[in-house]
């Protein structure tokens, strides 16, 4: 008996095996299936997905056999995959040399013929194969051999499912950790914040009805600016405190807003910022709606708050915010005049941490598009960006009714 060299790459193939966890995830059923039809359209009693670890052949589906798995010295399918050919083929495993005293042709299950293609990964590392397996000398048509590589490709797609799904889970893991430390994080600035904002207001309150200074229409305007503004911010870090207490909210946290009232608090809350440099925020026709209302809050806070920051040098800024009915959604844009930003990076600004400008030129921390997308999701909506360097961006979420 003959047994199989190794593939140069098979610590690089062991790996791609537990990256894809398996054998203890993958689609059963989708795989059964493609067994079955091996086996008929071969007309063979036996079909196999093998999977070969370091030292056994697995069958991850099977036909026509009682065994789970084998070792691998013995294993057929350890040829397979080091074979210079789309399929091997053994017409009779008793006239072939590097099968005439192997266990498996000698005793059960008796192996005549075999036909076997190999399974790989995207990345090109052969995994085990599907085979047909027969008890009698046999051969394979054009038409069977065709078929069975077609349908080894299919496993191939099944698998590639298997590790885009796994490393999906993978992403979503260390995003949900991520929001964790977000959501602490949000407790922690938020308590940290409370008594220096509140001492800001009260000084501010102190210097405008106890100073000796007679102070002028404009000066006076800007501490009443600032006073305001700090009281807003004073509310919604009250209103962090709360929201980083829950990890999530469900639709039973939902109440009647009107999106209007939550523009006007967003004004409020950027006022001086408005003021200095002479925005130009427009709310056009903006719904009633049932939502979480300082989770709404955020998403109109951080989308506004980013279209204030992110300007452009000697243009005066505009930004719209507008609704519209789509039905069983409300769809609302936030578009600006600003810096904007290339299309490429569209879905990468959603991630945590990821930042289009240095913090020298634009404060932040490149977590509050990531909230505002968690937000909108818990809503049952969708929120994209599309953006012009140089023109300006619009983003665009949808909720829920």
């Amino acid at each position: 008996m003959e047994i199989a060299q190794k593939p140069t790459n098979e610590t690089q193939r062991l790996a791609a095996i537990k990256s894809l966890n398996l054998p203890n995830e993958y689609n059963q059923e989708a795989l059964d299936r493609i067994t079955h039809l091996a086996s008929v359209i071969c007309n063979t009693p036996i079909a196999l997905v093998t999977l070969l670890t370091e030292n056994e052949q697995l069958f991850l589906s099977k036909k026509g056999i009682a065994a789970h798995k084998t070792t691998r010295d013995v294993a057929f399918c350890s040829h397979t995959i080091m074979h210079d050919k789309n399929i091997m083929v053994v017409p009779d495993a008793l006239e072939d040399p590097r099968f005439s005293d192997n266990p498996l042709v000698t005793k059960e299950p008796n192996i005549r013929f075999y036909a076997g293609v190999p399974i790989k990964t995207v990345d090109g590392y052969p995994l085990g194969s599907l085979c047909v397996i027969d008890n009698k000398p046999s051969a394979l048509n054009e038409d069977q051999s065709t078929a069975l590589q077609t349908l080894a490709l299919h496993v191939n797609h099944i698998i590639e499912l298997q590790e885009k799904n796994t490393k999906l889970n993978r992403l979503n893991e260390q995003l949900e950790e991520a929001y964790k430390s977000l959501e602490s994080f949000s407790y922690s600035a938020a308590h940290d914040l409370r008594e220096p904002i509140k001492s800001i207001e009260g000084s501010m309150r102190y210097l405008m009805n106890h100073s000796e200074k007679e102070f002028s229409t404009d000066e006076r305007e800007l501490l009443e600016l600032s006073v305001g503004s700090a009281e807003k911010l004073n509310d919604l870090v009250e209103d962090l405190l709360t929201f980083s207490k829950q990890h999530a909210f469900s639709p039973d946290d939902f109440e009647i807003v009107d999106v209007n009232q939550i523009i006007d608090n967003v004004k409020t809350a950027y006022a001086i910022t408005i003021k200095n440099k002479k925005v130009t925020l427009n709310a056009v026709a903006l719904p009633i709606v049932k939502a979480h209302r300082l989770g709404l809050q955020i998403v109109f806070h951080n989308l506004i708050g980013n279209a204030l920051k992110y300007t452009r040098e000697g243009i005066a800024p505009k930004i719209v915010v507008s609704a519209l009915d789509r039905g069983s959604i409300w769809e609302f844009s936030v578009t600006d005049n600003g810096i904007g930003f290339s299309n490429e990076f569209a879905k990468e600004i959603f991630k945590p941490f990821v930042r289009l400008h240095s913090t020298d030129a634009f404060r932040g921390s490149g977590l509050g598009l990531a909230l505002t997308q968690k937000i909108v999701t818990r809503h049952g909506g969708e929120i994209t960006a599309s953006g012009i360097e140089g023109k300006g961006s619009v983003f665009t979420f949808s909720i829920a009714k």
